[in-house]
């Protein structure tokens, strides 16, 4: 649920009318990073989004960069797009 959450927004942004957000890099990157993972999927738990993104961030299917341009003083979220590998894993698996 949590990676097919992670392609479908990536995917949506790259579709969308304002593409260019949440594009840097030459990359579409999921941009709310575990916090908004979890306001949109209330019923799993803060560790196990995290143990899942880290542990995709780990298999090298996940890369993650923090982003330093943000409004709000000290806030540095973490990034997330899939890399090659992860793609392919989506494809395979049907689930993109």
């Amino acid at each position: 649920v949590i990676i097919q959450r992670l392609a479908y927004v990536i995917m949506k942004r790259k579709a969308s009318d304002n593409h260019m957000e949440g594009y840097a890099e030459h990359k579409y990157w999921y941009t709310t990073g575990i916090m908004g993972l979890l306001r949109d999927l209330p019923y799993i738990s803060y560790g196990h989004i995290r143990g899942t993104i880290d542990g995709l961030v780990s298999r090298g299917l996940l890369q993650k960069i923090v982003f330093n341009q943000t409004k709000e003083r000290g806030r540095r979220p973490n990034w997330y797009t899939f890399t090659a590998d992860g793609w392919r894993m989506l494809y395979e698996f049907h689930i993109i």
